[in-house]
C-alpha cells in the first residue's frame, strides 16, 4: 500500500534512528528511555523489511497490518559502567513472515462451504433475474444473518467469519488491528517494566517516618518548627500539585523522601551518606542521591518561577502603616551586604580574591534586599575581595529592578504609570549613593532621605 493507491488508509511512521545522547552524564532514566526507543525501531524494522540496522531515514507501516504488544530485554550500560538488564513493553507490527502466507484461500469448514453455497445460488438467481446486487433481499438477508450470528456467538472466542464466505456475500473484511493498540494517536511506543530489586525495601516494610509525628522531633530532625511548617513548605515549593508532591524515586513513601532530603540537607542531622541509607531501609547510595537531586530540582524550580520583587500593589496592601506614611507612592528597597565564611584556599589568586578585611575572613559576599511588606531576596554571590560600592554598581540588579518596574505598571489618576524603585543601600552603618553617572543609566535610582545621612 501506499498513499497514491490507498488515500484512506492510515500509516504510521516507524520511529526515527536515533542519536546518541549528548549530555556526557545523562541520567539512569534517560540511558534506559533511549535503549528502549532503539530496541524499538530495531524490532520493528526486523517484523518488516527484515532488517533491523536499516538506517533509512523513513520508513512506515499501514493499519492493514495486525500489531502486537511483546516483551523484549535488553543491555542498558550506565554511567558506572554497570550493565542493567531491562525488559520493555513494545508495541509492533506482528511478525508473520512470508512462510506463514497461503496463496491460496480456504474455503473454510464444512459449515463455511454451505453457506457459500446458499449464497452462490442467492447470486445467481438475482443474475438471472436481473435484480441488482446491492437491492436483492434474499442476499441483504443473508449477509444480516451472517453477520448477527458472528456478533451474537455468547463465548469470547467468536466465530469468524471466512474470507471465502465474506468474499460470496460481499462483505467488506477489516484487516489489521492498529485501533487496538492506538494511544494518544501514537501506534509505536516502548515502556519500561523491570522491577529492579533496589526498588524494594530490604528490611522492615513499614514506614520509617509517616505523618502524624511530633513537632519536637521534626525540629530535632528536619529544622522545622513543627510537622505543619514542613507540609507547606512541601505545598510551596510543588504549587499546591498533589502529582508533584507524590512523585517517587525509590520505594520509600513520598513522605519519607521529602523528610530525607530535609534531614540530609537542610538541617543536616543525618550528615553522612551511609547513616541516610541505614535510616531509610538500606537505600542504595545512588537511590539516596536521586532522590535528593529530584528534590532540590523540585525546589529549585519552583524557586525560579518566582519574580525578583514584589509587585507595587502587594507590596502597599501587606506593609506596616508606618512605611506608607514615610513612603508614600514609593517602591522603597532596603540593601545590604553579607558573607558566607570559606575556607583558606592555597591558591595565591584564590587567597586575594576571596580575602574580605571587613570579614576578616575568606569568604563569598552577596547582596540581600527586603522591601516594607517583608519580601526579602539576595543576588549572586561575589568573592569577599569586592567592595560593597563596587558591587552594587556592577551586580546588575538595578537593571533587572528596570525591567519589573516597567511590566508592573500601577493606575495613578486613570492612567497606568511606571512607579520607581528607591534603593537604600546601607554599606557599613552608613547609606550609600550610586555615582551620577550611573544613576543615568539606571533612572529607578533615587537618593535616600537626608534624614538618613547619606553620605
Amino acid at each position: 500500500h501506499n498513499n497514491r493507491d490507498s488515500p484512506d488508509t492510515r500509516f504510521f511512521c516507524v520511529p526515527m534512528p536515533l542519536k546518541p545522547l549528548k549530555s556526557n552524564n545523562p541520567k539512569k532514566e534517560a540511558l534506559i528511555n533511549h535503549a528502549g526507543k532503539v530496541l524499538l525501531r530495531q524490532e520493528i524494522v526486523d517484523r518488516t523489511i527484515s532488517d533491523r540496522f536499516n538506517t533509512k531515514s523513513k520508513c512506515y507501516v499501514c493499519e492493514h497490518h495486525d500489531f502486537e504488544e511483546v516483551s523484549k530485554s535488553t543491555a542498558v550500560t550506565l554511567n558506572s559502567g554497570e550493565k542493567m538488564n531491562v525488559t520493555y513493553k513494545l508495541v509492533v507490527p506482528s511478525g508473520a513472515g512470508p512462510s506463514t502466507e497461503s496463496k491460496t484461500l480456504s474455503r473454510g469448514t464444512g459449515r463455511d462451504r454451505g453457506v457459500r453455497k446458499v449464497l452462490d445460488k442467492i447470486l445467481a438467481e438475482d443474475k438471472k433475474s436481473g435484480k441488482k446486487k446491492k437491492s436483492g433481499k434474499d442476499e441483504d438477508w443473508a449477509m444480516c444473518a451472517q453477520q448477527m450470528a458472528e456478533e451474537s456467538c455468547p463465548d469470547q472466542s467468536r466465530i469468524q467469519l471466512n474470507p471465502s464466505v465474506a468474499a460470496a456475500a460481499k462483505i467488506p473484511q477489516k484487516k489489521g488491528n492498529a485501533d487496538d493498540f492506538l494511544h494518544e494517536g501514537k501506534m509505536f511506543r516502548a515502556t519500561p517494566v523491570t522491577e529492579t530489586k533496589h526498588l524494594q525495601r530490604k528490611v522492615d516494610a513499614s514506614p520509617v517516618v509517616k505523618p502524624g509525628m511530633s513537632d519536637s522531633e521534626v525540629k530535632r530532625r528536619t529544622g522545622f518548627p513543627n510537622e505543619s511548617a514542613m507540609l507547606s513548605y512541601i505545598i510551596v515549593a510543588c504549587d499546591g500539585d498533589i502529582n508533584i508532591i507524590k512523585q517517587r524515586q525509590t520505594s520509600l513513601t513520598w513522605y519519607e523522601e521529602w523528610f530525607m532530603m530535609f534531614e540530609y540537607v537542610w538541617n543536616r542531622s543525618l550528615t553522612r551518606l551511609e547513616d541516610v541509607q541505614k535510616t531509610f531501609s538500606d537505600l542504595r547510595l545512588e537511590d539516596v542521591l536521586r532522590v535528593v537531586d529530584a528534590k532540590l530540582d523540585i525546589c529549585s524550580t519552583s524557586r525560579d518561577s518566582w519574580p525578583m520583587f514584589a509587585s507595587f500593589e502587594e507590596d502597599k496592601a501587606l506593609q506596616k502603616d508606618k512605611w506608607a506614611s514615610r513612603y508614600n507612592a514609593m517602591r522603597p528597597v532596603m540593601w545590604d551586604m553579607t558573607g558566607i565564611s570559606a575556607y583558606a584556599f592555597s591558591s595565591a589568586d584564590l587567597q586575594r580574591l576571596t580575602f574580605s578585611s571587613y570579614y576578616s575572613e575568606n569568604c563569598f559576599k552577596a547582596g540581600i534586599f527586603c522591601q516594607p511588606c517583608g519580601w526579602m531576596g539576595t543576588t549572586d554571590l561575589w568573592t569577599g575581595g569586592v567592595s560593597d560600592s563596587d558591587y552594587n554598581r556592577r551586580a546588575g540588579y538595578l537593571k533587572k529592578q528596570q525591567r519589573f518596574q516597567e511590566n508592573d505598571l500601577v493606575e495613578i489618576d486613570g492612567e497606568r504609570r511606571v512607579v520607581r524603585f528607591l534603593n537604600i543601600i546601607y554599606i557599613k552603618g552608613q547609606v550609600s549613593v550610586l555615582p551620577i553617572g550611573f544613576r543615568r543609566t539606571c533612572p529607578q535610582y533615587l537618593p535616600p532621605p537626608t534624614y538618613m545621612g547619606a553620605t
